[in-house]
């Protein structure tokens, strides 16, 4: 699940797009529109005597509200301070590093491309280089009138030769003070609406900010109560806090080694100690905070605050935030963290996995190491960083922390090439839905089946590709899977490829490296081989009641052909009752069976119970 990041709407809004405009002279000229607005607002050469801001105030989302205070020395240095109380995160920008510093403590360098780029585009709009009409790098075009708030706007786009981002700004034809912009990226889409100018100095700047964003449809709100240009800063403000989260401690030393995992379905799952209780968590670098199911959350006691909106797998996800006592994991004590709380974890758990599981180890835990998992031998290590160094063989990737979670470049077939999600708690590998239609890859021979994570179901289909090459190594027959539909969870995004899951990652010794930012992987003793896969057609999950539900039957199978249909209750499986099966998973191994395997499979349907064959057979 992706965590939500605010405070960078403040630094990252280049310093002109917050000044207005008062004059009523038609064009539909681009540049006109922008050379009336620096005209109106106190003239160009002012503007750019402009060298600092400070603004403060009071941010609201939902039912959080706090405090902020930004300060920005132009062109290229800023930092937030953001206070929701239960929720606080501060960014900076000393002008050569952006970092963040999150509700933990925990310091990251900002070394992801796409930042980058970002950050260069802004400082190059902070030094007014989108007024030369002859700009290398930016164009400005005049995109026609619409409505906006009621309001008749032009509308005038900005691109730029470093990135795909695209800007719509909306000026009121009367007025031409900005109604709107509207930022457009490969992940998503910005609204913003700039009310309330006010003067400062002889400019005009916008006091109220109404922030929505897509595609989770979050809505926030930015209300400046004071502000103030030229300033003198101390140029330390914008560094990077010199200390790091210290909030972890080892039983033994400087590591934590050969801790037994357990791996079911194709996660890896740790217990947890909390309050005196051990219980299952998942771990999973996919996460961007760790997250507590909130009925267990509820039940040992902690107090649960605030309401976000946040991307899951398949759709946004809905969640709070917890104050977290110290707790345990395989010889490692961690303080109290804040962390989120969602209702999804311990169901979907018991649906998918038959497990009890209450929460998910991600970020705040992870970003604290350097891990080592065998996949093969089941193990997993804890390394302090600071006393860490590799000495093996394997092959080191640079992997920049897109968020929290890590780009990782890897190929599939020699063609399709980029950086994808580093995600240990995903049982498979994923295009993500536009990287996939832009490539043609939905029309892909393979066959559709039924996707579960945070926030609901996707359709998906999964096909089969020769080959994937990741850190120097190749594996090869890889089944990746396809979105059928954008949705509005994670894989919606389109600056990575995909989501890297555990069905690649189990062919070697990972080491992940947070501080480095770099994964390291080594052949494992599973190296290159052939994982069984289910040749059914049939996916079940455990309902409420401990029942086995067949929830789809994948069309064109085996289980199809047999008359399986959703909402069948398994009953028994070759006259065994189904009540002694050890586990959900050993019932789906039955279906891994290579050869010729067939079964006599008792049903309910309604209130008739009915027996059913189906031979097993390779669905690719």
């Amino acid at each position: 699940m992706a965590r939500q990041s605010f405070v960078v709407v403040l630094g990252l809004i280049p310093f002109f797009l917050l000044c207005g405009v008062a004059t009523a002279d038609e064009t539909h000229n681009p540049y006109d529109i922008m050379d009336k607005n620096f005209v109106a607002s106190g003239g160009l050469d002012k503007l750019k005597g402009v060298t600092s801001l400070y603004f403060e105030g009071t941010f609201t989302l939902s039912t959080l509200s706090g405090s902020f205070k930004n300060w920005m020395v132009l062109p290229d240095k800023n930092r937030v301070e953001l206070d929701l109380t239960v929720f606080k995160q501060t960014t900076g920008d000393n002008g050569t590093v952006a970092w963040e510093m999150d509700g933990n403590g925990k310091v990251m360098i900002s070394k992801d491309e796409n930042v980058l780029i970002r950050r260069e585009i802004t400082a190059r709009l902070n030094r007014y280089e989108h007024t030369d009409r002859s700009s290398e790098v930016f164009s400005l075009e005049y995109i026609g009138r619409d409505k906006m708030y009621d309001v008749d706007c032009h509308m005038v786009r900005t691109t730029n030769s470093l990135n795909s981002d695209t800007l719509i700004t909306y000026y009121n034809s009367k007025s031409y003070l900005i109604e709107r912009t509207t930022q457009i990226t490969p992940d998503g889409i910005t609204h913003t609406r700039p009310t309330d100018y006010r003067d400062i100095d002889g400019l005009l700047y916008p006091f109220r900010l109404e922030i929505t964003e897509l595609p989770t449809e979050q809505f926030y709100t930015i209300q400046f109560d004071s502000g103030a240009v030229n300033l003198s800063y101390d140029a330390s403000l914008f560094d990077p806090p010199t200390e790091d989260a210290d909030d972890f401690r080892f039983a033994n030393g400087d590591r934590s080694e050969n801790i037994p995992f357990s791996y079911i379905e194709d996660h890896i799952a740790l217990p947890v100690l909390i309050n005196g209780r051990e219980r299952v968590w998942l771990l999973d670098t996919g996460a961007d905070m760790s997250v507590i199911d909130s009925a267990y959350a509820s039940e040992i006691g902690l107090k649960q605050e605030g309401n976000m909106t946040g991307s899951g797998v398949a759709n946004a996800v809905e969640f709070s935030f917890v104050k977290l006592p110290p707790y345990s994991v395989g010889g490692v004590t961690m303080e109290g963290q804040t962390v989120v709380s969602a209702g999804f974890v311990a169901p979907f758990c018991h649906k998918l996995f038959g497990e009890d599981m209450v929460g998910i180890l991600g970020y705040d835990f992870l970003s604290r190491f350097v891990t080592k998992i065998d996949y093969a031998k089941r193990l997993i290590s804890f390394y302090r960083p600071d006393r860490f160094t590799y000495t093996g063989s394997g092959q080191v990737v640079d992997a920049p922390l897109k968020g929290n979670s890590f780009a990782m470049p890897m190929t599939v077939d020699g063609i399709y090439s980029g950086s994808w999600n580093f995600d240990c708690g995903a049982g498979g590998s994923s295009f993500h839905y536009p990287f996939a239609e832009a490539n043609n890859l939905l029309e892909k021979k393979g066959y559709e089946r039924k996707g579960f994570g945070a926030g609901g179901s996707t359709q998906s289909k999964n096909a089969l590709f020769e080959k994937v090459n990741i850190g120097g190594y190749e594996v090869n027959n890889i089944v990746l899977r396809m979105p059928l539909e954008p949705g509005r969870g994670a894989f919606s995004g389109g600056e990575l490829i995909g989501n890297l899951g555990n069905d690649i990652l189990q062919n070697f010794v990972v080491w992940i490296d947070y501080e480095r930012q770099q994964i390291i992987l080594e052949p494992g003793n599973d190296f290159g081989k052939i994982f069984p896969s289910d040749r059914s057609g049939l996916q079940i999950a455990l309902t409420k009641g401990n029942e086995y539900e067949v929830i789809y039957v994948i069309p064109g199978t085996q289980a199809e052909a047999s008359g399986f249909k959703e909402a069948d209750i398994v009953l028994a499986i070759n006259d065994i009752e189904i009540s002694y099966f050890a586990s959900l998973s050993v019932m789906r191994n039955l279906f891994k069976l290579d050869g010729e395997v067939s079964y006599r499979i008792r049903i309910k349907r309604g209130e008739n119970n009915i027996l059913l064959e189906l031979k097993l057979k390779n669905l690719l």
